[in-house]
């Protein structure tokens, strides 16, 4: 699913430190970096906050890999059950799956391996994206183009997605 390029200013660069807001399924959540020097470094969501729990001296970008890999496991578990809805309404099978940082899709399709990549981003927007992408790619496996076709199966699954397409437009890669 391209990504088409658009002039935005660029984003203040993250420091990953305390009160610094981090979106997650759609919200904003403070996060609460707590230095310690014994146990492993965790991210740990709660309520009303995400805890970063880090060693003395860590980096921003030791930080960002750490919500980095706590993302990637939300986006991995949340992803079958996502799959496993649309399979039998779309009537395809997922092979595989993956997720991982794109610059300028989010999401991609092997339909020959009936594999797809979603963009590790998702997971800071509202579910309906994961789940508005994940269709996209699946439809791919009885589509490979963005033909007539192609959107007569969208138009049947996700009535809406060409509204959820152009406000997705509205997010950064």
């Amino acid at each position: 699913m391209d990504r088409q390029q658009t002039t935005r200013p660029p984003s203040p660069e993250k420091t990953y430190t305390t009160g610094e807001e981090f979106l997650f399924k759609g919200r904003a959540f403070p996060l609460k970096v707590i230095e310690q020097d014994q146990g492993k470094p965790a991210c740990i969501f709660q309520e009303d906050h995400i805890r970063l729990m880090v060693k003395p001296g860590s980096t921003p970008f030791d930080r960002q890999g750490l919500i980095d890999g706590w993302c990637r496991k939300e986006m991995q578990q949340a992803l079958p059950l996502v799959i496993d809805k649309w399979e039998p309404l779309i009537g395809v099978k997922v092979c595989r799956f993956g997720v991982r940082k794109m610059k300028t899709r989010w999401g991609s399709c092997n339909t020959h391996a009936a594999r797809i990549w979603l963009n590790l981003s998702l997971v800071h927007l509202p579910p309906r994206f994961l789940e508005y992408v994940t269709v996209h790619e699946m439809v791919h496996l009885l589509e490979r183009g963005h033909n007539a076709r192609f959107k007569g199966f969208m138009d049947r699954f996700i009535p809406d997605w060409r509204n959820l397409k152009k406000e997705l437009k509205s997010y950064r890669l």
